[in-house]
């Protein structure tokens, strides 16, 4: 009975150590935890960002401001006395040369009656530019419009600067003394623009005694009208 069991036994045993060494029996290692990958934001190599440059405004040349056109009607003004045969002084003829110098007029129009005894007698309306005139139109005495027969350089003793010049000159020659005999003869008389200083008239008149003829003239400004100014001129 005994040896018919051994076998079963043996039979049994032989099953168990066979299943056993089909499983797997180490320990099953503890499963490590998945990571959530950490997002790293990727190194950008570009240049940093700049502020926009900002497109600079055209630089614009500046333009002289438009100025108004000035017309200057000279207005009648009082007598002065004559002495040493001019009817003004020094100090009135600086006075008006420094308006008429700080007004600063470059270009003007010029309506300018010259009465003597010359080719030259009528009514002239010039445009000076930098003292040169230009004939816009003229006029003889008492007569209708005509052609004159002479350049604008001509005319250049009927400008404004020209005229201070002529005036500066006599007002020398009277106080050095050194008129002519034909000067001598004559009352050189004056009259100023309040406003801008200009020669508003020149007249030369015949003394009553005097001996001499047809020296008599007068240059009488009747309008004056200012188109540009610049700097003003030192003296």
């Amino acid at each position: 009975m005994k040896m018919q069991r051994f076998p079963t036994f043996f039979s049994l045993c032989l099953i168990a150590i066979m299943v056993l060494s089909s499983c797997d029996l180490s320990p099953t290692p503890t499963p490590t935890p998945t990571v959530s990958p950490t997002l790293v934001p990727p190194t950008s190599t570009s240049q940093p960002t700049r502020p926009p440059t900002q497109t600079p405004t055209p630089t614009l040349t500046p333009t002289q401001t438009p100025q108004p056109t000035i017309i200057s009607i000279p207005s009648p003004q009082a007598t002065v006395a004559i002495t040493g045969s001019i009817n003004f002084t020094r100090q009135q003829y600086n006075e008006a040369l420094k308006k008429w110098r700080d007004a600063a007029v470059r270009e003007y129009e010029l309506v300018v009656r010259f009465e003597a005894f010359s080719p030259f007698a009528g009514t002239w309306n010039l445009h000076v530019l930098e003292d040169v005139p230009e004939i816009i139109s003229f006029r003889r005495l008492m007569d209708t419009p005509t052609t004159p027969t002479v350049g604008g350089d001509a005319l250049k003793f009927l400008a404004v600067d020209d005229r201070f010049a002529l005036i500066e000159d006599r007002l020398t020659r009277v106080e050095t003394n050194s008129l002519s005999s034909i000067d001598r003869q004559s009352d050189f008389l004056v009259t100023f623009d309040a406003t801008y200083g200009y020669p508003a008239s020149v007249e030369v008149k015949a003394k009553p005694n005097a001996s001499v003829s047809d020296i008599d003239s007068s240059v009488r400004v009747e309008s004056l009208k200012i188109i540009r100014r610049g700097t003003p001129v030192v003296p």
